[in-house]
């Protein structure tokens, strides 16, 4: 029983997120992956590394321009992901030697 409940808030908490994400823009590329073997910090926002990107270690950061509420929705939902083991889907772009995430949700179960 504490599983599903578990499970239920994980869900709302992802839909929560996914209506806090904004719109990609025509400049992005895509990641999709299991963030088990990502690591996500907090600095002046929330960053991700070892995704793949491009980008130095694979990261992908908040846009310093980004609100700290969304912020908060991504690292929610690649939290919930992780312990929910699903996949993440991050649309993302590449500004100078930084990769800034754009758009963000759950994309599927396992």
């Amino acid at each position: 029983m504490l599983s599903k409940n578990l499970n239920s808030r994980l869900l709302v908490a992802l839909v929560l997120c996914l209506s806090a994400s904004g719109a990609a823009s025509a400049n992005t590329s895509v990641i999709i992956g299991n963030p088990s073997s990502w690591r996500l910090q907090m600095y002046n926002g929330p960053a991700v590394y070892y995704t793949g990107s491009p980008c130095v270690s694979g990261s992908i950061v908040m846009d310093p321009a980004d609100t700290t509420d969304r912020g908060k929705a991504f690292y929610a939902t690649v939290l919930a992901a992780k312990a929910s083991n699903l996949k993440v889907l991050i649309e993302y772009e590449v500004v100078g030697s930084s990769c800034y995430f754009r758009s963000f949700g759950v994309d599927s179960v396992q």
